[in-house]
Order: C-alpha cells, then sequence, then structure tokens
C-alpha cells in the first residue's frame, strides 16, 4: 500500500463576520441579511481542490444547524 504523505496543515474557522466576539455588536440585526459566506465558502473549496490541499474546518454549531448544506458541501469536498 502507497500512503501519500501530506505536506501541509489547513484550517479554517467557518462564520458569519458578526460571529466575533464584538463585545458592543447587537448581531441579532443581521441574522435576517444576506452574507456572502456560502460563495466564500465555495470559494476556499474550489482554491483547495486547485491545489489538491485538505483542510479541517471549525464550523459554529449555530452555522450548522441554520446550514448544514454547507456541512455537506465541506464533507463532500474531502474536508
Amino acid at each position: 500500500m502507497v500512503t501519500k504523505m501530506v505536506n501541509n496543515f489547513l484550517t479554517f474557522d467557518i462564520e458569519e463576520w458578526y460571529n466575533a466576539n464584538f463585545s458592543s455588536l447587537n448581531s441579532s440585526n443581521y441574522y435576517s441579511k444576506p452574507t456572502n459566506l456560502e460563495s466564500n465558502v465555495d470559494r476556499l473549496i474550489d482554491i483547495c481542490a486547485e491545489y489538491d490541499v485538505k483542510s479541517t474546518c471549525f464550523i459554529l454549531g449555530k452555522l450548522a444547524k441554520e446550514k448544514p448544506h454547507i456541512i455537506k458541501k465541506l464533507h463532500n469536498a474531502g474536508h
């Protein structure tokens, strides 16, 4: 059996920008507004595929619950 050598280690935190720890931000104002999160995840998947890189993604539970299709996209791409 031939084992492919992995020469990198890459992780991504997948979350909306307003989920950062901004103590003075009322993030509830942003929940219903459109974001670029999904297109950015698609872009990450494409870039990783271009360079044959697999990553580990850390995803907030709230996001995973609200948008499970993003988790499936990442999984289907091998991350």
